[in-house]
């Protein structure tokens, strides 16, 4: 009986590690693959939740919909290990910008916040929270379909882990995710 309470315990603590254990930084993308979109016509829905009661909402994540502005998404999806349950683990970073904006810089408080530029993560855990990024994003349109994007990102996380997110990358252009 102990040995199986033991065992409970210890894959309980496996489970909840994965959404512990920050990895690699979104631009390496060696635990998974990575998708670097952007969506015309899109806006950002951020929600809330509610457990902490109607006067401290978190936020707890964000969303792509049909919108008047241009959103751009790195999802990091990590590889699935068959023999974990549960241990699946996305990481978004996603803001927007103006549909006529074909350079950007947000480097400000209030720019970054107005551009709704979150970090969160989904995963089958606790404490799912979008963090608002402090630092600098910065676009240049390079052809009809593609932006260039630079990231010079960090965030504290619900544990008081400062996390960073660093990268240049090619954002494609995609149709908007239904749902």
């Amino acid at each position: 009986m102990k040995i199986n309470m033991l065992l409970g315990a210890l894959a309980l603590g496996l489970g909840l590690t994965s959404c512990l254990d920050f990895g690699p930084q979104p631009d390496l993308c060696e635990n998974g693959d990575c998708d670097y979109a952007y969506y015309e016509d899109a806006f950002i829905r951020v929600w809330y939740s509610d457990l902490v009661g109607p006067d401290n909402q978190l936020i707890s994540g964000t969303e792509v919909e049909s919108g008047s502005r241009r959103v751009f998404e790195l999802l990091y999806e990590y590889k699935d290990d068959p023999n974990t349950q549960d241990d699946e683990l996305w990481e978004y970073l996603r803001f927007s910008v103006p549909m006529d904006a074909d350079e950007f810089t947000l480097d400000s408080e209030t720019e970054l916040e107005e551009a709704k530029a979150y970090f969160s993560r989904r995963c089958y855990c606790a404490d799912l929270r979008a963090f608002l990024v402090e630092g600098t994003l910065t676009g240049t349109r390079k052809s009809s379909n593609a932006f260039e994007v630079s990231a010079d990102l960090q965030y504290t996380d619900g544990y008081g882990v400062t996390e960073y997110i660093v990268f240049t990358r090619t954002f494609r252009v995609a149709e908007l995710p239904e749902g």
